[in-house]
């Protein structure tokens, strides 16, 4: 019988016979490949990889190579000039998932490739669009359970004499699809109320050959050979299984057995203790039906993906079961409040710390690079009027005026006028160090005092904030996160306005209600109670040495109108922006416009609002 662990303060020993290991499994985002990004910045020299004084941040032959077949393309607009970078996975800066993975200790931590993505290669269409496939939600998840069933192994092996391993605690992240793979695999090893369907097998069979043509007729029949399949349509061993289902850990405690790596006397009293799960913007996506090892070719193939696109997914909540993850000690999801695409649906976390940022999607989970955004916001026909769009999107600071310009088109296979609205600006990605500098306060305040054995760098030194805005914007987080501050809603001009107005009027209000009972006073009560003949009952008494400070506190307006408060400290100028203006200014430096038509997928909510499940 397994033993039943509950959460404490303390961080217990193993006994001299036993061993204990942590380990952590980051899944990487939709898109989102640490290796490939790595490619890249070398051939690049940017950012980690500045440094060409260090051999490790040189590329080599090899990965020009790879980057120059799979970082570059040629399209038909580019058909005969130099190649162009692809907008893929090598395209990507690395999430906040790898970012927090480079601080912890290499031995003690497990990256599962972004969905839709494969390591120094191409990225795959149905794990990008549908959250399917080979590089898919749950193949990841399969992935994490194969590669952390290795990493087991190998830490056994390192055992001294007879030791057996009894717990083991996992520290979990993730972020966009990866997100709802880390909670999946929560599920799959952690949940004790799994779906009957996930846990049982089935019976089916496999070609295994092809019979030769009778009399040289050349006609073959397949060979086929029975076998048991699970619920992701995968083979398994039988003489692994439980009563025709997976073991104690599902499908982690199925490799363990079936990998030799432990027997089931060990797998029975092995304890596995999910400690952290750090997730950034859960976005499932996932379609369950093409997954079902359909096989898809050609044209019915993008009619299917394109179709799904249209129409958007579900939560995911039942087929993946999100929310269904046992026990554990500590959740954290951070999510984006100004995402607004169709495929981009929130799946809340139930049970977790769940905070939303100003932002979209990557502003929080990190991966946009410090380059300029184009985007196609919206087209219509050439009678649809565009301008009210623009002049909204100008009032709620997202855009300038001069970054926004409305295009007319003669479409020639249409036969039709188009009308577009093209925005373009220049936008930093410092913005998403913020949710990261958080989460890894959250995880280290988890670790206590096992933080030492586990965390090797600091993401606060590995990727600091280095202005003014972003560092006043963490701050006014911080209360949020932390603390009981409230949530950073974004307030039109007109509601400021009338808020500032209601104010001065009060003010005035409550100016003349004084006056009027300062007039009513009593002489005996307005006179001093001190002796006013002694000069010294006028002075204001200071501390001997004290020097009254010279400082300067001015205010200024900026461009958009918006009271700022300067001080100078001995020729050092701080401004201090009230919350609104500073919002602001993180729209129009570092906050991504996500919704874009000109690429597949990422069109918006027919009401420009996210749905959330």
């Amino acid at each position: 019988m397994s033993k039943t662990f509950v959460y404490n303060t303390g961080n217990a020993k193993p006994a001299a016979n036993e061993e204990h290991l942590q380990l952590g499994v980051f899944f990487d985002g939709t898109s989102n490949n640490r290796r490939n990004t790595e490619i890249r910045k070398k051939i690049q020299k940017v950012d980690e990889y500045a440094d060409q004084n260090k051999l490790d941040n040189r590329a080599s032959t090899e990965e020009i190579k790879i980057y120059q077949s799979k970082g570059m393309e040629r399209t038909y607009k580019n058909l005969w000039t130099k190649k162009k970078e692809s907008e893929n996975s090598f395209a990507n800066d690395f999430t906040n998932v790898a970012r927090l993975l480079f601080v912890t200790k290499k031995e003690n931590s497990l990256y599962i490739e972004g969905i839709g993505t494969i390591n120094e290669e191409d990225d795959t269409i149905e794990g990008l669009a549908l959250g399917s496939g080979i590089t898919g939600v749950r193949f990841r998840v399969r992935k994490g359970c194969e590669d952390l069933a290795k990493k087991i192994g190998n830490k056994k092996d390192e055992f001294t004499g007879s030791k057996k391993l009894t717990q083991i605690k996992i520290d979990v992240f993730g972020f966009s699809r990866g997100a709802a793979a880390a909670r999946n695999f929560v599920y799959e090893v952690n949940s004790a109320k799994k779906r009957p369907e996930d846990v049982r097998t089935t019976k089916s069979k496999k070609i295994v050959g092809y019979t030769t043509g009778n009399f040289g007729s050349g006609t073959q029949s397949p060979i086929y050979e029975s076998i048991l399949i699970d619920s992701d349509r995968e083979e398994v061993n039988e003489e692994y299984l439980i009563d025709g289902k997976y073991p104690k850990f599902g499908y982690l405690g199925y490799c363990l057995l079936s990998e030799g790596i432990l027997s089931p006397e060990e797998l029975e009293i092995l304890e596995i203790n999910f400690r952290f799960i750090g997730v950034y913007d859960t976005v499932a996506s996932y379609d369950e039906t093409y997954d079902n090892k359909i096989k898809m070719a050609g044209k019915l193939a993008g009619n299917y993906i394109k179709n799904k696109l249209d129409i958007g997914f579900d939560s995911a909540i039942n087929s993946l079961q999100l929310n269904n993850l046992g026990s554990y000690n500590k959740a954290v999801h951070f999510t984006a409040m100004d995402e607004h695409r169709l495929n981009f649906a929130l799946t809340k976390f139930s049970g977790a710390v769940e905070k939303k940022f100003p932002g979209v999607h990557s502003d929080v989970g990190g991966s946009y690079t410090n380059i300029s955004e184009k985007v196609k916001v919206a087209q219509s026909s050439i009678f649809y009027p565009l301008n009210d769009l623009k002049d909204g999107l100008v009032q709620q600071h997202w855009f300038h005026e001069e970054q926004l310009e409305i295009y007319i088109k003669f479409q020639v296979i249409l036969k039709i006028f188009e009308k577009k609205l093209i925005g373009i600006r220049e936008l930093r990605k410092e913005y998403s160090y913020i949710p990261l500098h958080f989460m890894e306060e959250f995880f280290i305040d988890t670790l206590g005092v096992d933080s030492n054995s586990i965390i090797i760098d600091s993401v606060e030194t590995k990727y600091p904030l280095e202005d003014i805005i972003l560092n006043q914007s963490k701050n006014h987080l911080r209360k949020y996160v932390f603390g009981t501050g409230n949530q950073w809603n974004f307030r039109t001009d007109e509601e400021i306005n009338k808020e500032n107005a209601e104010k001065t009027l009060r003010k005035k209000l409550q100016t003349a209600e004084l006056l009027s009972k300062n007039d009513k006073l009593n002489y005996k009560f307005s006179k001093p109670s001190y002796d006013n003949v002694d000069p010294a009952n006028y002075q204001v008494k200071f501390p001997e040495n004290f020097e009254i400070p010279k400082n300067k506190i001015r205010i200024e307006y900026d461009e958009n109108g918006d009271q700022i408060l300067t001080q100078t400290l001995e020729e050092v100028i701080v401004t201090h922006y009230p919350e609104q203006a500073l919002l602001r200014k993180l729209r129009h430096g570092y906050l991504h416009w996500s919704s874009n038509l000109d690429a597949l997928g990422m069109n918006p909510t027919k009401s420009w609002i996210r749905r959330e499940y």
